[in-house]
C-alpha cells in the first residue's frame, strides 16, 4: 500500500539502511521480496499512451492490468507465469501476448540504458518476455495451446522426475539476455554453467535468488507444480507433490 502510494524504495534511514535492508535484518524476507520486485503501475501505463508520432500506444490499456500482475509476481517459476497468462482471457491471443512481450523488452532496454542502471529489473523483464514469447509460440503451433506448455515444463525425466525441459528453458532465457557485459548476467552464468542438469542449484533457484533476493528459507511448503508458497495439499499417489488446489493437479496428468 505504501509503495503504491509513492513510497521510495531507495531512501535510507538514520543508520544508512534502506527499507529492504532493515526488513532483511529482522528476518522479514517476504517484505524484502515485495520491495525488491516493486514496479509501479504508472511506469507501465506510460506505454498505454501514444508517444510522439505514434498513432496508437505500444500497449493497449486493457492489457496493462494483467501484465502488471505478472510483473509484480515474486514467483518466477515459468509454470506460475503461464498459469497467470492462461487465467486471463485478455491474454488469450498471440497478438496481445506479443505486444506485452515487446513492452517487456523496451523496459529491459530502458533499465540498462538509464543513468541509474538496474540490471536486476532488466533481467526480470527479459525473463518475462521470454516466457511470453514461449506462450506465443505454443498458441501458434499447438492444438492444446498453453496446456501443452505447462505439461512440457512439468514433465520429469524417467530416472528421477527432474523437469529437464524447464531447466533448459530457464538456462536459455538467461543465455539470451542481450547485454553480455552485465555483471548480473556474468554472475548467473558462473553459478549455473558448471552445474549438471538435475543437480542443485537449479537455474530457477539461482535466478530467483538474484532477482527477488529469496535465499530459499524452508519455513513453508512450496507448491511443486507452480512454486507458490503456502501449499498444503499433497498428491494422493506419491504423497510428495504439494499443490494449492484441485485445478493444479489436473495439469500434470499426462
Amino acid at each position: 500500500m505504501m509503495l503504491d502510494a509513492g513510497a521510495e524504495t531507495d531512501v535510507v534511514n538514520s543508520v544508512g539502511r534502506t527499507a529492504a535492508q532493515m526488513a532483511a535484518f529482522v528476518g522479514q524476507h517476504d517484505c524484502v521480496t515485495v520491495i525488491n520486485n516493486f514496479f509501479s503501475r504508472a511506469r507501465l501505463d506510460y506505454y498505454t499512451k501514444a508517444q510522439g508520432l505514434e498513432k496508437e500506444p505500444k500497449l493497449p490499456p486493457k492489457l496493462a492490468g494483467p501484465l502488471h500482475k505478472i510483473i509484480m509476481s515474486t514467483n518466477l517459476n515459468p509454470v506460475k507465469m503461464v498459469l497467470l497468462v492462461k487465467e486471463n482471457p485478455l491474454l488469450a491471443s498471440p497478438s496481445a501476448l506479443d505486444k506485452c512481450r515487446r513492452v517487456m523488452e523496451l523496459i529491459c532496454e530502458k533499465c540498462m540504458k538509464q543513468r541509474d542502471m538496474n540490471e536486476v529489473l532488466a533481467m526480470k523483464m527479459h525473463y518475462i518476455s521470454c516466457v511470453l514469447a514461449k506462450c506465443v509460440s505454443f498458441l501458434n503451433e499447438r492444438d492444446d495451446q498453453l496446456d501443452g506448455l505447462v505439461k512440457s515444463l512439468l514433465k520429469g525425466r524417467d530416472s528421477d522426475g527432474f523437469p529437464v525441459y524447464q531447466e533448459k528453458f530457464i538456462r536459455e532465457c538467461v543465455r539470451k539476455f542481450p547485454y553480455c557485459d552485465a555483471t548480473l548476467l556474468q554472475q548467473l552464468v558462473r553459478s549455473i554453467a558448471p552445474v549438471s542438469i538435475g543437480n542443485d542449484p537449479t537455474a530457477l533457484s539461482v535466478l530467483t535468488q538474484a532477482i527477488t533476493g529469496q535465499v530459499g528459507f524452508m519455513d513453508a511448503e512450496f507448491c511443486t507444480t507452480c512454486g507458490d508458497k503456502g501449499a498444503q495439499k499433497r498428491c494422493s499417489i506419491c504423497k510428495m507433490l504439494c499443490r494449492e488446489d484441485e485445478n493444479q493437479i489436473t495439469l500434470i496428468k499426462f
